[in-house]
């Protein structure tokens, strides 16, 4: 006789008491042939031939050791952009006052200056020295306030949507914001479980609205959220997919772990269902 591997079995149920008969025939037969001293046979093992297999209906596949990469299953949502976009106009308006202010106050300064020289050397009198630095005084002032109002704004985005999303909106040559506004791509929020991390060189994500992972789509890092979109006590992270989706949609997302795990693969097992006269029907 010969040991096959068990590891896929596929029996129909209309086998199964054939099956359980054959087996106990050849323990009852083995029994009452055997001297009272053989030993006994081990209860944890099943000894069939090829033709036994085959008559019960038994098939069998060796199982093949594989490397799996785990996945570590969060939520991501799909983020309104409006309130970016918003500060990206209020930060291109400060930023032209800004701009204007710190050019009319290089004008009064120079102007300041050649007064001063005319004045120390008698040319003009202490009263249009002095109305020069009255107009000094008011384009510096226009000068801080504009400055000011600016990096409020800049202090603003940093503490909602951090240094990378700043520099989309600070520079009109980028691209990045142009596409999520276009729909050509959607910026995502990514909130990981309490006491997870994204794993280090993990760059890439897989994301799906109805959680199936056969067809999930790839996001891309681009750098930790200062904070939740989620009621989440979690990390919170952007990224960015190349799949336009609507503003607020929920997502089920996979994040790929650091280390590989090894084991088998066990195969999904034959369903059966029964017609009217009684006979198997596979599903």
């Amino acid at each position: 006789m010969s040991v096959w591997p068990v590891s896929r079995i596929k029996i129909p149920p209309y086998k199964i008491f054939i099956s359980y008969f054959l087996i106990s025939f050849i323990s009852v037969g083995l029994c009452n042939e055997a001297d009272q001293d053989a030993p006994a046979i081990s209860s944890y093992n099943i000894h069939l031939s090829r033709n036994q297999l085959e008559q019960a209906g038994i098939e069998s596949q060796k199982l093949l050791e594989k490397k799996l990469n785990p996945e570590l299953v969060a939520f991501a949502l799909v983020l309104n952009i409006q309130k970016l976009l918003e500060l990206k106009n209020q930060l291109a308006i400060a930023t032209t006052r800004y701009e204007e202010a710190k050019t009319n106050f290089g004008q009064a300064q120079q102007t300041l200056k050649r007064l001063l020289n005319l004045h120390q050397n008698k040319a003009i009198s202490k009263r249009k020295l002095q109305i020069q630095q009255t107009a000094w005084r008011a384009k510096k002032t226009i000068l801080e306030s504009s400055k000011l109002q600016k990096q409020a704004i800049i202090q603003n985005v940093k503490l909602n949507w951090g240094n990378i999303l700043l520099n989309w909106i600070s520079d009109s040559n980028d691209n990045n914001l142009t596409r999520i506004i276009s729909g050509e791509q959607s910026l995502l929020s990514l909130n990981l479980p309490v006491n997870k991390t994204l794993a280090l060189n993990k760059n890439l994500i897989f994301i799906h609205p109805a959680g199936d992972r056969t067809k999930a789509k790839q996001a891309e890092f681009i750098s930790p959220a200062p904070q939740s979109y989620l009621s989440s006590q979690g990390e919170s992270h952007f990224f960015v997919t190349q799949h336009g989706f609507r503003a607020g949609l929920h997502l089920t997302a996979w994040l790929p772990q650091q280390k590989a795990i090894s084991g088998v693969i066990i195969p999904g097992y034959l369903c059966w269902s029964y017609k009217e006269d009684g006979q198997p029907n596979k599903l």
